[in-house]
């Protein structure tokens, strides 16, 4: 186990919390770094996301990395942009519909860079 991550509506439940995970740990001989742990945090990355009470949002390291993704020269590049975004989708209204071009070039023998495929390569970007 890498990461573990816990939420308590509030401190005084947190502070049991934190006793009931830490009790369950030493019973299975699993032992945290007390070095890398945080606590009361406002805000974290987790899975690639930013949490806060407010929100979850996309990781700016993320959109920052769609915005400079080339244009796909084959269908693996294509695959692997489609992939980037598809983990952000629910922060990307319409996602679907806008990458309905992009995916119809996954077909076998159908990838064609088109001027429609770079408009929603730009869409998606800005999004």
């Amino acid at each position: 186990m890498k990461d573990t991550t816990m939420y308590s509506p509030n401190y005084s439940s947190h502070i049991d919390h934190l006793g009931v995970v830490l009790h369950l740990l030493k019973s299975q001989k699993l032992w945290i770094n007390g070095k890398k742990c945080s606590f009361r945090e406002s805000q974290l990355e987790y899975l690639g996301h930013i949490i806060s009470l407010a929100r979850i949002s996309a990781n700016p390291a993320k959109i920052s990395a769609m915005a400079r993704w080339l244009a796909p020269k084959d269908i693996r590049s294509l695959r692997g942009f489609l992939g980037l975004i598809g983990y952000n989708c629910r922060f990307v209204w319409s996602y679907g519909v806008i990458t309905k071009p992009l995916t119809q070039l996954l077909k076998k023998n159908n990838f064609k860079w088109t001027e429609e495929a770079q408009t929603e390569l730009t869409n998606l970007r800005g999004r």
